[in-house]
């Protein structure tokens, strides 16, 4: 996999491909590596838009309805969260079986890749890996075959109520 180039700020973003609830091809999204999230979010307005996941579709579909939680987020603030059933997703290449992705009303919560999806990835961020394409350092991933842990009990936004 071709390293991912760090920011100035050593942020680094990755495109994710998500596969829509009936079927459609593929949509892609860019995502912020952040290993302090424990789960993977996707705004709101991209579920509906991009995914179909309406609640008309839903209904209709008898998908499996998202269930709401109310995890301590980063700042300490508790807030209106759901679990969303995301059928698969590619990373870098690889088609990952997902079991789901957070989502709020209430909350302006960004692509965020967590390590609930970083944990399928062996990844080094390696601030002198210094070239033209990635002036600020890289990030190398390595698909790891279905190695995941369960990052519901570590502590962090989003911990303690994700079983």
């Amino acid at each position: 996999m071709r390293p991912i180039a760090l920011s100035p700020n050593g942020a680094a973003f990755m495109e994710i491909y998500i596969a829509p609830l009936d079927g459609r091809k593929m949509e892609k999204a860019r995502f912020l590596l952040d290993t302090g999230a424990t789960q993977t979010s996707i705004p709101k307005k991209f579920l509906v838009s991009a995914l179909g996941y309406t609640e008309e579709y839903v209904q209709a579909n008898r998908v499996l309805l998202p269930e709401k939680l109310q995890p301590t987020m980063a700042n300490g603030e508790r807030a209106d969260v759901y679990k969303i059933p995301i059928p698969r997703l590619n990373i870098g290449g690889y088609e990952i079986q997902h079991d789901y992705v957070i989502s709020s009303d209430s909350v302006d919560l960004s692509f965020l890749l967590g390590l609930d999806l970083l944990s399928y990835f062996k990844f080094t961020f390696d601030f002198d890996a210094i070239s033209k394409d990635t002036p600020y350092g890289s990030v190398f991933l390595e698909f790891r075959k279905a190695r995941r842990r369960d990052f519901s009990k570590m502590g962090g936004a989003f911990a303690h109520e994700l079983k």
